[in-house]
C-alpha cells in the first residue's frame, strides 16, 4: 500500500478530528447528524494515522512530497 498522505494533510485530518472531539463533548454536535460527524472524524484519524486514503487512491491523488513512495 502507497502512502499518499503527507504530514501537513496529516495535521489537518487530525486538528479536524480534535474539532470534533471539542465540539461534541461540549454539547454542540448530537443526534443523527452528529453521529455521521463523528463517523467522519473517525476515518479521517484513521486514515492520516496509517497514511493512506482509499479515496486520494482512486483518483490518483498524493499530498506525501517526500520524494518516494513508501511500500507496505
Amino acid at each position: 500500500m502507497t502512502k499518499n498522505i503527507g504530514t501537513v494533510d496529516r495535521a489537518i485530518r487530525a486538528a479536524i478530528t480534535i474539532l470534533v472531539i471539542v465540539l461534541y463533548y461540549t454539547g454542540h454536535i448530537t443526534g443523527y447528524s452528529g453521529m455521521v460527524i463523528r463517523s467522519f472524524a473517525a476515518l479521517l484519524i484513521i486514515t492520516a494515522f496509517i497514511q493512506y486514503s482509499p479515496v486520494y487512491a482512486l483518483f490518483g491523488i498524493s499530498t506525501n512530497k517526500n520524494g518516494k513512495d513508501e511500500q507496505q
